[in-house]
């Protein structure tokens, strides 16, 4: 099996225009995926499934509201009492926690209140009857755009985490020394940044302006050649399943509705490796544990990958998401299922939901590089003589 750039690149290309969950570049760009299947003798089927943008749409920005009223009480109250001033910041980051992480509060969100329609691709490679293990490639093929430009954005987020972590030392050491170590004209101005950097990219809205080549056509055009490839070459002891998921924009819908109509029929070891944002330029990065504290169940699939790394002379290396974004793998992992997320740690991430996520600016190499490791961690998952769990 060698992966065979040039294809994947033609597809990636081929889908490379806005494709917002619902709209008719999502139509199109699934029509693409399902003729290239077909092509390579493989038989897609569709599942339709509903969820709310609820998440998305209300849930986040109010979270940031309520973050933001939470810093500015502990701001206005600084200068009368650090010591209250530091255990509001305390609860509302231990009460923040929970969403840092998937669960099953933030998955019931996607059946509240109007239902929207998505539409998932899935194909079976043909496995050996006796196949003791089940491998799960999965990549998003829908896009968004942000109305917030990238400044924007980074100088927002800049205000939240410096003002955030300024408030923090200056509640802290007022705690011990029982009075003001900061001035707090200085503690106003930095939790009054803070806040309202909160504010704004809870006004970040979603649209439908971006090309999404690095999110995601990159990663469907590596998944479509491994569908070629595998289609040719069977593996010897491993199931293998596609599945190419829409509204990951939306609050990671299409892998959530995925596992579960499908979690009782995974059979033996199912291992979940989900493909975003490759060709950013720089390492490949393997996402395996996120959340505060960290939680994850890839670590022995990502040891894997990091040894396929090695003798393949990749630049490959383990990276942490605490909060902020989330990934397809994350429904998985919350099931227990290992699961981890290849993506891309370079510097044209900042062209992400944004229109200048265009092919031409798409460090080509890096896509190579994924698919050849990807390539690699399949042919390493199914000669393993126990299956990964």
């Amino acid at each position: 099996m060698r992966f065979q750039a040039e294809r994947a690149h033609a597809d990636a290309v081929a889908i490379a225009f806005p494709r917002r969950s619902g709209s008719e570049g999502s139509a199109r760009a699934r029509g693409h995926i399902v003729a290239q299947l077909r092509a390579a003798g493989l038989d897609p089927i569709l599942e339709p499934f509903t969820f709310s943008p609820v998440l998305m749409e209300l849930a986040l920005p109010l979270a940031l509201l309520a973050v933001a009223g939470v810093v500015l009480a502990a701001t206005f109250t600084y200068p009368s009492s650090p010591a209250t001033a530091m255990a509001l910041l305390l609860l509302g980051f231990l009460a923040g926690l929970p969403a840092t992480r998937w669960n099953r509060g933030i998955e019931r969100l996607l059946d509240r209140g109007v239902q929207h329609e998505g539409i998932n691709v899935v194909v079976e490679i043909p496995a050996p009857a006796d196949a003791d293990r089940h491998l799960i490639l999965m990549a998003h093929y829908d896009s968004k755009s942000q109305s917030l430009p990238i400044p924007a954005r980074m100088a927002a987020a800049f205000a939240v985490i410096g003002g955030g972590i300024f408030l923090c030392a200056s509640a802290f050491l007022g705690t011990l020394a029982r009075g003001h170590v900061i001035s707090p004209a200085g503690v106003l101005v930095a939790g009054s940044l803070s806040a309202i950097g909160l504010l704004v990219l809870g006004a970040n809205r979603s649209g439908n302006a971006s090309p999404g080549a690095l999110d995601n056509a990159t990663g469907v055009g590596i998944l479509l050649e491994m569908a070629r490839q595998l289609s040719e070459t069977p593996l010897s002891r491993t199931r293998v399943t596609l599945l190419f998921t829409d509204a990951e924009e939306e609050g990671l819908a299409g892998a959530a509705r995925f596992l579960q109509s499908h979690g009782d029929a995974l059979g033996p070891a199912p291992l979940v490796v989900n493909l975003d944002t490759l060709g950013a330029g720089g390492a490949i990065g393997v996402l395996s544990h996120f959340g505060i504290p960290p939680v994850g169940t890839g670590a022995r699939l990502a040891q894997v990958v990091l040894e396929v790394a090695a003798e393949e002379r990749l630049d490959v290396r383990s990276v942490y998401l605490p909060a902020g974004a989330a990934t397809d793998h994350y429904p998985a992992a919350y099931r227990g299922i290992p699961a981890l997320t290849l993506l891309s740690v370079g510097r044209g991430l900042r062209r992400v939901h944004t229109p200048a996520d265009i092919p031409s600016r798409v460090a080509w190499e890096g896509v190579d590089a994924a698919g050849r490791l990807l390539v690699g961690l399949v042919h390493r998952v199914d000669h393993l003589e126990q299956p990964l769990s």
